[in-house]
């Protein structure tokens, strides 16, 4: 009887693996990483403003799918950068995110720049030079060829009240120079203006610095137009 009973045992210990080895039948830590999406289904968007929610940002790429995850950068002091990532739940969904890109923030004149995630590559933001006592002008430069005065009051809307901007411009054929200064009402919002240094407007990465005293340039104000 206990040759019998050992017999039985070994057998149950023999079948007990096989049971185990047949259970794990559907990856499920694969499958959880697929519905959160991986680095091919991430993309970076940059041009939001700077009131704009993880929430917001979910809604306005919701006819491209399904939005598993919103980041929203922020600087240090903790504003917004206006820039996010968004995950989708698919690859497919991101590429379709991509078609929106040159598309127009929810109403506002702010054009959003989309890209995928791994195609970014952080500019590494140049440091201000000395502010002068006082100083309510910031130099813009890198700006687009095309560039209009209301894309420059909303890209610094959000600094304080705009009060001129000024296209620098030949003095031969009146062309756009590629740069320009704008004029803040307070002294504080230069602060904040040089803070946007490197991000970028249509596409171009801008250069910003308080500007040593007002100049006069050949042209006066109105679009960019002309370019090289």
């Amino acid at each position: 009887d206990d040759d019998d009973e050992e017999e039985e045992e070994k057998k149950e210990e023999a079948a007990a693996p096989k049971k185990r080895k047949a259970e794990p039948e559907a990856p499920a830590p694969a499958a959880a990483k697929k519905a959160k999406g991986g680095e091919d289904s991430k993309i970076f968007i940059k041009g939001l403003p700077w009131a704009a929610t993880g929430d917001e940002v979910a809604e306005f790429f919701q006819s491209c799918g399904t939005v598993a995850d919103v980041d929203l950068p922020v600087q240090d002091d903790g504003r917004s950068t206006g820039t996010a990532y968004v995950t989708f739940s698919d690859p497919s969904e991101a590429q379709a995110a991509l078609e929106l890109d040159g598309n127009y923030w929810t109403n506002s004149e702010r054009w959003l720049k989309i890209m995928m995630a791994a195609d970014h590559v952080p500019r590494p933001q140049r440091q201000a030079g000395e502010k002068p006592e006082g100083c309510t002008t910031v130099f813009v430069g890198n700006l687009p060829w095309d560039v209009e005065e209301d894309d420059v009051y909303n890209f610094f809307g959000e600094c304080g009240e705009v009060v001129s901007c000024r296209f620098a411009t030949s003095r031969e054929d009146g062309s756009f120079r590629g740069f320009g200064h704008v004029e803040f009402s307070s002294s504080e919002a230069t602060d904040e203006a040089v803070k946007l240094a490197g991000v970028e407007l249509k596409g171009r990465a801008l250069r910003i610095d308080y500007a040593p005293q007002r100049q006069s340039f050949g042209g006066g104000g109105g679009g960019g137009g002309g370019g090289g």
